[in-house]
């Protein structure tokens, strides 16, 4: 790494967050990710949805197999 790429150069301006975040090495970026995605999967709104969608799959999953079989009789 250079000494003299933007990561090493200290911030002389007030910025964003959406602007900082850019000047992040790619393993910060996807720290946060991982955390945002963290905490996104356990809020209950979220699990909710999820384990709406697993229940769904499921139906359809039975009623595919049953299609399947009414096609071979």
């Amino acid at each position: 790494m250079e000494l003299d790429s933007p990561e090493n150069k200290p911030l002389t301006s007030l910025a964003s967050p959406a602007e900082r975040y850019y000047s992040l090495s790619s393993e910060d970026r996807i720290a946060i990710l991982s955390f945002l995605c963290n905490q996104a999967i356990s809020s209950k709104t979220v699990r909710a949805h999820m384990e709406a969608c697993e229940e769904a799959l499921t139906e359809y999953r039975k009623t595919r197999i049953d299609i399947n079989r009414l096609k071979k009789q």
